[in-house]
């Protein structure tokens, strides 16, 4: 959904350099460029997360861009993933035809999104290369095909446990 501003809410200082960052900028993107990286997303997705988290302001894709020296196509694709996860949101300026993207403002929301984009296909992919690693043990001879057998015995385990706590990781992210 988009928020609707006032364009004269927008009067944010003028975008320059990369180099233009103050001290709490660098040290919250550099903050949530880890977080991406530690939960799997590129560290462009960091970044712009970062910018946004300081910003005061909406920002356009081209401000983005210019604040973090970034391809257009990097930073369009960032902007999406962080949408699909609900992380950031589109913001309408009346008479602007440019988008503009700020937080969104529902941590919930973005729990629910990391959930259902990242954690939940990934649980689900982990089964199916499971059992794509099992068809492919009966190749094997039966000493190499017992130690495959029993390891893969271990993943199996972890994929059920992964499965059963899902309900709980919801619940407590927000889900």
């Amino acid at each position: 959904m988009k928020q609707v501003l006032e364009p004269e809410s927008l009067s944010s200082p003028a975008i320059t350099s990369p180099q233009n960052f103050h001290a709490l900028e660098v040290e919250s993107i550099d903050l949530f460029v880890r977080i991406a990286q530690f939960i799997g997303f590129p560290k462009s997705y960091g970044e712009i997360y970062g910018l946004l988290f300081t910003s005061s302001n909406p920002l356009s894709l081209d401000d983005i861009c210019a604040r973090l020296n970034m391809s257009k196509g990097s930073a369009s694709q960032g902007l999406k993933a962080l949408r699909g996860v609900h992380a950031v949101k589109i913001t309408y300026v009346p008479g602007d035809r440019r988008d503009r993207f700020e937080l969104e403002g529902n941590i919930r929301l973005l729990m629910q999104g990391f959930i259902q984009e990242r954690l939940e296909p990934g649980i689900r992919d982990l089964g199916m290369r499971i059992e794509s690693l099992s068809l492919k043990v009966n190749d094997l001879q039966n000493g190499e095909k017992k130690r495959y057998n029993d390891r893969l015995g271990k993943l199996r385990n972890w994929h059920k446990q992964a499965q059963k706590i899902m309900p709980a990781v919801e619940r407590l992210l927000g889900g």
